[in-house]
């Protein structure tokens, strides 16, 4: 199970997870997207904090997408990554922010 703590300050921005589902077997890694949807705003920054179920995922990393590639601070604690994503310019398009890979621990299969 994930989640997303999601605060907006640019009006009808958004932020989304891809894929919304994936199955993976133990000791598997998944691939998820951070997106960003711009809406009618720009931005140059973005801070997210990535939860998962630490019973079923570990982290293994956090990769920014060009052009959230400026600055990538981030940190990682069991059940979340927490980062914020720079950009050089104002963003006025759809993009992806990061790319986490989580790996499957525990149960056989586990959803996302």
């Amino acid at each position: 199970m994930l989640g997303s703590e999601i605060v907006l300050a640019a009006s009808n921005t958004s932020l989304s997870l891809s894929p919304l589902t994936q199955s993976v077997s133990s000791g598997s890694n998944i691939s998820i997207n951070v997106n960003y949807s711009a809406g009618e705003s720009s931005v140059k920054t973005v801070q997210s904090v990535l939860s998962y179920n630490p019973e079923d995922f570990t982290f293994i990393s956090a990769t920014p997408v060009a052009p959230f590639n400026a600055a990538f601070p981030f940190s990682s604690k069991i059940g979340s990554v927490t980062f914020t994503a720079g950009s050089k310019v104002a963003v006025n398009s759809d993009q992806t922010i990061a790319n986490i890979v989580l790996r499957a621990i525990g149960r056989e299969e586990v959803q996302q």
